[in-house]
């Protein structure tokens, strides 16, 4: 797999379940009127999309470079939310849903924790797709560390380590479908995510 399939998957997903990218929203909590929301909806998908190709071109060299996931995240996410949110803190407030996003004053030790298990899960060669699947719901959904571009973020992380194993990329469905699958619990997302890739896992 080259840098074109690895774009191309990185836009389509983003495109298609992004609330920043398909709704102008780029609040934690589902509400606009935030940062980046004083962008039309149309800059707005424009920086998603420039954020695409960014952090493709990013996994490109952490691949090349045998970067540690800590770091891959540092340089991805400033890229993914350049323009659009502000950068370089954790949430600070709560997201407003009781099914997802930790407090913010756990946040910090939470990603600690994420960065060393996913490591771990790496060293063992855990099944990809399984820790693809586990990394899009940490980020996403248990910690959601920043108000914006979680889902983003989690996703080229997840992405990577696919690519990384020489695995196929996923293709999802609706945001509906993914998000519903999503706030029900790990295994019904673990479900879901098997049948997002061409033949199954």
């Amino acid at each position: 797999m080259g840098y074109t399939e690895l774009l191309d998957n990185l836009l389509a997903n983003t495109l298609a379940l992004s609330r920043t990218a398909r709704l102008g929203d780029t609040s934690a909590d589902g509400r606009s009127g935030k940062p980046g929301s004083a962008l039309s909806s149309e800059n707005l998908k424009e920086r998603v999309r420039l954020g695409a190709a960014a952090a493709t071109g990013v996994l490109l060299a952490a691949k090349e470079h045998d970067l540690a996931y800590e770091d891959i995240a540092a340089l991805l996410y400033p890229i993914l939310t350049d323009g659009i949110a502000v950068q370089g803190m954790y949430r600070s407030v709560a997201t407003g849903k009781a099914h997802y996003g930790l407090p913010p004053e756990r946040i910090q030790d939470a990603m600690s924790r994420f960065f060393a298990e996913l490591e771990l899960r790496l060293s063992r060669r855990d099944e990809p797709v399984v820790v693809a699947a586990w990394i899009e719901y940490q980020i996403d959904t248990v910690i959601h560390p920043y108000q914006d571009a979680c889902g983003r973020l989690g996703r080229a992380l997840a992405a990577s380590v696919l690519w990384n194993a020489d695995h196929a990329l996923p293709v999802y469905g609706s945001r509906e479908e993914y998000y519903s699958a999503m706030n029900k619990d790990w295994a019904s997302f673990l479900a879901y995510y098997r049948t997002c890739f061409r033949g199954g896992t």
